[in-house]
This record gives C-alpha cells, sequence and structure tokens, in this order.
C-alpha cells in the first residue's frame, strides 16, 4: 500500500511541475480542453487534497514527538533526527500548495481569465539543451581533429 502511495505522490509531483508523465493523459486527450480541465480539478479536490492533508496532519505528532524527545540516532555521535522527520510535513504542505497554484489555474482557465493549464510547453529542458550543446562540440571536435590529421598527412607528403 505504501509503495502505491508513493508511486501516485511521486506521478503527481511530476505532474505538477508540468512534465506531465502521467499514463492516464492517453484516454483524457480524447476529450475536450475543459472536460479534461473539470477532470483536472475533481481530482485535486477530491484525491490530491485529502490524501496530502492526511498525511500532513498524521506526520505532525511523528514530527514533534521526536523534537519533543530530542531523538537521536543509534550510530556513534547520535544526530538528532527531527529535522529529517520535519520534511515529511513540509513536503506534503508544499504538495498542497501546488495543488492549489494547480486548481487557481484551472479555475481561471474555465472563466476565461487564464491561458490553458494542461498545455504542454514543447520547451526544452536544462539537461536536454546540456546534451545538445555536448554533442554539438563533440561533433565539432571530430571534425577538427579529421581536418588536422588530413593536414598533418598532407604536410607529411609535401616533406617526403
Amino acid at each position: 500500500m505504501v509503495f502505491v502511495w508513493r508511486y501516485f505522490l511521486a506521478g503527481r509531483r511530476v505532474h505538477l511541475l508540468g512534465e506531465r508523465a502521467c499514463t492516464c493523459r492517453r484516454a483524457v486527450t480524447k476529450l475536450s480542453r475543459r472536460t479534461q480541465v473539470k477532470i483536472e480539478i475533481f481530482g485535486i479536490i477530491f484525491f490530491l487534497f485529502p490524501f496530502c492533508t492526511l498525511i500532513f496532519w498524521l506526520s505532525l505528532p511523528f514530527f514533534y514527538q521526536s523534537l519533543v524527545l530530542h531523538e537521536l540516532s543509534s550510530n556513534t555521535g547520535g544526530l538528532i533526527r527531527w529535522p529529517v522527520k520535519l520534511l515529511l510535513p513540509v513536503g506534503f504542505f508544499l504538495l498542497i500548495l501546488a495543488g492549489v497554484s494547480q486548481l487557481i489555474k484551472c479555475i481561471a482557465y474555465l472563466r476565461g481569465q487564464s491561458p490553458d493549464p494542461l498545455a504542454r510547453k514543447d520547451t526544452k529542458t536544462a539537461e536536454e539543451e546540456l546534451a545538445e550543446e555536448i554533442i554539438r562540440q563533440s561533433s565539432a571536435g571530430d571534425t577538427l581533429s579529421d581536418s588536422t590529421e588530413h593536414h598533418s598527412s598532407v604536410t607529411q607528403d609535401k616533406g617526403r
């Protein structure tokens, strides 16, 4: 069960960041854009918010107990554990805020006050641009080394 929720959250995080890695999108793409946005609103309100709120609420005592007891790790040196346990409620709170942002964008779209929040951005990521630059430089380097080899062989032939 934990793994199911972990994949749900990982997929939701990717989805809210705009990378659109959800496979359920294939079935929904045949519907009108307004219907897709309404489904998005439904999912945010009835799935994302309740689950994130529940985990946020249940993780607060987990963190608080660690803070009050000054819980330390069992390793030598005993690092404090509460900062790590604080990441759980903070992470879910930030996920709730991302959901609120997406919900506002969807409602604004339905009112005609915003661009399409589900539109896929065809811009390249920084990693893709870096990979292309590396490929360009390596191919330019290959061309340069080929011409250098050709030049050196011509020079050697002239010397004979």
